[in-house]
């Protein structure tokens, strides 16, 4: 652990920075550096005086997670952590003993906080104590017993009904428990995984929704195999509580399936690692709400042209003739394709709701719109090209979906 230099008071002991003093020359005060610090480590008071208030903060460590108050705990250790601090200071032949006491009993402590695991806590808090007891009788002093006072010695209300997450308790205890950060993710942060469209715009049942924030993933990871796994990685997103299939993981993004089976309204989502949950995220989600793949850095569609050639300004496609576009969010399917499975090959699935496309700005008829054969939360409209529009490498493109429109994208005509 990095250690700190300390200038105040504890229980009227005085910690002494070591710039405050060393530099000065005085009566009582002189020789080298060296010198001066032994003097004033002299004149410290012993580690009883310091353990008085060591002990108390401890109490007050065991009856703030006792009551739920993780956040208490966390700084109550933190606090006992910098009053061992300064024992190690004042008493550097002590300095190995208390260490050792911290790797051994005082992290399994602080990762129980930041886990807020009560059982897990007790178990190490009495290790702790057994502990601290033994290194007592090791240096001689057996006949002082650590006991859990009868109550805490806190000035505070400890059953505060505070919720706390594992981010901001790591960040309390950074010092002892230091590692890998827990999941964020980003305010509004959970869109469409094709338009990312910015919140509030909802996202849509059954379809493929991107997760952006910070640590969401120690590594890079994609779904190999269907039905998606609810696992990948290491990482987990539960959405209202129910983990959800993964396509994607990555320190920076998360692609999923939105389940079929969220309901329109609000929704929650917290991302899970080794390292903790992320803070809650609350999201939008509506019956439809349509997104189209664009070529990355574009707004050109992804679309297949009748023959099934990419569509693009080097091969537009004729007018009156049918594309294929790729998109999701079209909500529900008949018949209904299991949340985190493919939609089967031999019978299609389309969408529940009426679907609607313009090119052009023509009406342009939909010969289909629904899931696409093979894939997760995929979808596509195959759409004829209206006869009397104008051509052009960028023609405009939209499509709604029970009455809500998508991204606007372009193809290209001839």
């Amino acid at each position: 652990m990095q250690k700190k230099r300390i200038i105040g008071t504890t229980n009227g002991i005085l910690v002494i920075g070591a710039a405050l003093l060393l530099a000065q020359t005085t009566s009582w005060l002189t020789g080298t550096g060296d010198q001066k610090f032994d003097k004033l480590a002299g004149i410290q008071p012993g580690l009883g005086t310091v353990m008085i208030e060591y002990a108390k903060r401890f109490g007050n460590v065991y009856y703030a997670a006792q009551a739920g108050n993780w956040g208490m705990a966390a700084y109550q250790l933190k606090e006992a952590v910098e009053i061992q601090e300064v024992a190690e200071t004042t008493r550097p032949a002590r300095k190995a003993l208390l260490q050792g006491f911290e790797s051994n009993a005082l992290v399994p402590l602080a990762n129980d906080i930041v886990k807020q695991n009560l059982d897990g806590f007790k178990r190490d808090f009495s290790t702790m104590v057994t502990m601290c007891n033994g290194c007592h009788a090791a240096t001689g002093f057996s006949y002082i017993v650590y006991k859990l006072p009868d109550r805490p010695k806190v000035p505070a209300k400890l059953d505060t009904g505070q919720k706390f997450t594992t981010q901001e308790l790591q960040t309390i205890l950074a010092d002892l428990v230091g590692g890998t950060p827990a999941p964020a993710i980003t305010s509004g942060g959970i869109v469409n995984g094709a338009s990312f469209a910015l919140a509030p715009a909802p996202v849509a049942p059954g379809s493929i929704i991107s997760i952006f924030g910070t640590n969401l993933a120690a590594s890079t990871a994609q779904a190999s195999a269907v039905p998606l796994p609810t696992q990948l990685a290491g990482i987990t997103v539960k959405v209202n509580g129910t983990p959800i299939p993964l396509f994607f993981v990555s320190p920076g993004q998360i692609n999923a399936q939105l389940p079929f089976e969220a309901p329109p309204g609000r929704a929650t989502a917290v991302v899970t690692s080794s390292a903790g949950d992320s803070r809650s995220e609350t999201f939008n989600v509506a019956s439809s709400a349509i997104g189209i793949f664009p070529f990355p850095s574009s707004n050109r569609a992804i679309a297949l042209n009748q023959d099934g050639s990419v569509n693009g300004p080097e091969n537009p496609e004729g007018r009156g003739r049918v594309i294929v576009v790729f998109l999701t969010g079209q909500g529900p399917v008949t018949p209904p394709v299991p949340t985190g499975r493919a939609a089967p090959l031999d019978t299609l699935s389309p969408a529940a709701l009426p679907g609607a496309a313009t090119i052009g700005g023509s009406t342009a008829p939909v010969m289909f719109l629904g899931l696409t054969p093979g894939f997760v939360g995929l979808a596509q409209a195959n759409i004829q090209i209206p006869s009397d529009i104008t051509p052009g490498a960028q023609v405009a493109m939209s499509i709604t979906v029970g009455g809500q429109a998508g991204n606007t994208t372009t193809i290209s005509v001839k």
